[in-house]
């Protein structure tokens, strides 16, 4: 069977991160496959390297499930501070962080 093969996969790549973050169903689904990663003997630096995240993420993500169970991966209020963003803000921010990890993503693989 030949591979497929996706044209303008940084492209895509860049869309699908995006439909990721901008819903929240989707970041909990997200994050949930990161504790499966692990949970099927994945080490949380190879699943924080294919998720492209911190590897320290992903191993607050593992244990946040292992102390409180997979409630704690959704979103919601937190204690703490509050957030020092305006909503317009916040809302912007996974964009940036997209552009910015195309940005470095295309620099590395430049001819």
């Amino acid at each position: 069977m030949r591979q497929l093969e996706i044209c303008e996969a940084v492209v895509m790549a860049v869309a699908i991160r995006q439909e990721i973050y901008c819903k929240v169903e989707l970041r909990y689904h997200y994050r949930l496959h990161g504790v499966l990663l692990v949970a099927n003997s994945m080490s949380t630096r190879q699943a924080a390297q294919w998720h492209n995240e911190n590897v320290q993420t992903v191993q607050r993500l593992v244990n946040r499930v292992k102390v409180i169970g997979f409630t704690r991966l959704q979103e919601g209020e937190r204690p703490g501070w509050p957030g020092c963003l305006s909503a317009g803000q916040s809302h912007r921010l996974p964009l940036i962080k997209l552009a910015l990890l195309t940005f470095t993503w295309v620099e590395e693989h430049r001819d």
